[in-house]
């Protein structure tokens, strides 16, 4: 898990895998099921939100029937966090009835989760919860999904967790630039970029820079993007980030590079 915070996803899946094959070898219930969630939230940044899906949905079924109610919770959070990907890759492909269905069960998933650490006064996982709501990316829900973001932010910068500040500022970003409001979400990713730098966190600021190159592509501004884009390609290489590498590949051949 330090591997994946560090974004070296590749090498962090074999000790996640490793893992999971021990503690089922022990005959361990929780820690696979526990495991298997880590290996879930990974597979999603490798962008394999179907393989996500399954290690979730088996996962849920232990903490389930173990009846873990903080653990189901947070699996359900990881849980619409795919299915939002899920939904929007259905979007983009045009398959609007099935991406409803996802956006539904994604925004479903993700209250649930958000309700049960509120009647636990868990807020600092409400607020995670309430930031992957705003994060979902439903084209009919975009103005509720800024404001899920903006309560997420504030709980946490009153809890004092400076990286989920920095955090919601990419959400904000990403939000404001579904709404098509390009200053705003340019204003958000730098702030994120910045924050990110401060931190010393270069998987997240690569992200952030990705997604300001995006938000550069969608204005139409392909030579602003071109910067943001090679300094966030350089980070993933130095990272052995294949995946990251990839979008940012795809976005620079939009730009023209």
């Amino acid at each position: 898990m330090a591997l994946f915070s560090d974004g070296n996803l590749d090498l962090g899946q074999g000790y996640l895998l490793e893992a999971i094959t021990a503690f089922k070898g022990e005959e361990d219930r929780w820690w696979s099921a526990r495991t298997q969630r880590n290996l879930a939230e990974l597979r999603l940044a490798q962008r394999r939100p179907e393989q996500a899906r399954k290690l979730l949905e088996d996962a849920l079924e232990v903490f389930k029937h173990d009846r873990n109610r903080y653990s189901e919770a947070q699996t359900l959070r990881a849980y619409g966090e795919v299915l939002g990907a899920t939904a929007r890759a259905l979007h983009a492909q045009g398959e609007t009835r099935a991406a409803v269905e996802d956006f539904t069960r994604a925004g479903f998933s993700l209250d649930r989760a958000a309700e049960t650490f509120r009647l636990r006064g868990e807020l600092w996982e409400e607020a995670r919860c309430l930031r992957a709501a705003g994060e979902v990316g439903n084209p009919a829900d975009g103005l509720r999904e800024l404001t899920y973001v903006r309560r997420a932010t504030e709980m946490l910068a009153a809890l004092g967790d400076s990286w989920g500040v920095a955090r919601g500022e990419l959400s904000a970003g990403r939000a404001h630039s579904r709404l098509g409001r390009t200053r705003e979400a340019r204003e958000s990713l730098e702030r994120a970029v910045h924050a990110f730098e401060e931190l010393g966190d270069r998987w997240w600021m690569a992200r952030s820079l990705r997604y300001l190159g995006e938000a550069h592509l969608e204005a139409g501004d392909h030579a602003a993007a071109v910067s943001p884009l090679r300094q966030a390609q350089d980070i993933y290489r130095s990272l052995g980030n294949q995946a990251g590498m990839g979008r940012t590949l795809e976005l620079l051949r939009r730009a023209g590079e």
